[in-house]
């Protein structure tokens, strides 16, 4: 479920560099000179548009699919539970 409430800007996008380097993270600011891309790690790394290979966007939430179920299990169980 998370896939499918993650708006188009917040997908992340994954770059491999002309040297190899692959990185997955958000775009954070584009221009013609530079890309600067917010990394899983909350760092961030500049690049060139002439260095990149390749670049795609990630069609996946970065939060595990069975992650929200289980936030809502663990909400719900202490919510429902009767007081003694």
């Amino acid at each position: 479920m998370p896939d499918r409430l993650v708006a188009e800007e917040f997908r992340a996008t994954r770059i491999v560099t002309l040297d190899g380097v692959a990185l997955t993270g958000l775009i954070v600011k584009e221009d013609p000179t530079e890309i600067e891309v917010l990394l899983p790690d909350a760092t961030r790394k500049t690049l060139k548009p002439a260095d990149i290979e390749s670049r795609t966007a990630v069609a996946t939430s970065p939060m595990p699919s069975g992650r929200a179920a289980l936030r809502k299990n663990r909400w719900w169980g202490r919510s429902s539970r009767a007081a003694t």
